[in-house]
């Protein structure tokens, strides 16, 4: 799709995004300034669970991660002159292709901007088979690139193991509330009530910290696999992601 392009400009969104209607005009606006422009990602759930909750404060927070020099196309706008002469994405990653190509552009100097007034709707996962899904996905495909990167994934440390202490301290760094929070899901105009904080808290320090770095050890158990089935393969850089698609 991006090949038979002729614009100056490439516009992403997801195929189960919604943009609004002046979407378009915001985020070409805000090129003006800048080389690449994230847009906000505004949830729309059709049923308010505690697992649609967690997806929405989760994952597509483009503020967040434009802060720490990424964004995903979930919303996202560049020229074509850059991504041509970065050579777009790496079709060799498995995921997050999209925020390993804005690392590089970053990197290499362009000025990358949220632009909180290019919005597009997307739907949260509200189940539990949806949400656990996919933090199992991301992080054992997270696993494997790690270490076939020569590294070794959080999930092999004892440290990442210790309840509750890493889970805080990675909220902390991001700036993010130690309950649901209300920063993030505001930007889809949810407030959560006592009760879901509650429902939330076993999830968010417990559950899911340890399916996220078990999933890990299943992504080293299967390069180390791999490698053993194809010694030929060697270590490679990885890219920096965050794991919050």
């Amino acid at each position: 799709a991006v090949q038979q392009a002729r614009g100056h400009v490439l516009a992403f969104c997801d195929v189960d995004c919604r943009p609004e209607p002046d979407w378009l005009e915001a985020g070409l606006a805000a090129l003006d300034d800048a080389d690449l422009v994230a847009g906000l990602v505004r949830f729309v759930p059709t049923r308010r669970t505690i697992w649609s909750l967690l997806d929405m404060e989760m994952f597509l927070d483009q503020e967040r991660t434009v802060r720490s020099g990424r964004a995903v196309t979930a919303n996202l706008f560049v020229g074509r002159e850059l991504f041509d002469g970065l050579g777009g994405f790496d079709d060799s990653l498995a995921n997050g292709g999209d925020q390993e190509f804005v690392s590089r552009c970053v990197a290499g100097g362009a000025r990358l901007a949220f632009a909180p007034a290019a919005v597009v709707l997307h739907p949260p996962r509200e189940t539990a088979r949806g949400l656990l899904g996919k933090i199992w996905t991301v992080n054992r495909r997270h696993g494997t690139r790690v270490t076939r990167a020569g590294g070794r994934p959080d999930g092999l440390t004892l440290r990442a193991w210790v309840p509750f202490v890493q889970v805080v301290r990675s909220r902390r760094r991001a700036g993010r509330s130690l309950l649901l929070d209300r920063h993030r899901l505001s930007d889809s105009d949810v407030e959560p009530s006592p009760w879901e904080d509650a429902l939330a808290l076993p999830l968010i320090y417990l559950v899911l910290p340890y399916l996220a770095r078990t999933a890990q050890i299943f992504g080293w158990r299967d390069e180390r696999r791999a490698r053993r089935e194809a010694p030929e393969i060697t270590a490679r850089p990885s890219p920096r992601l965050d794991e919050s698609r």
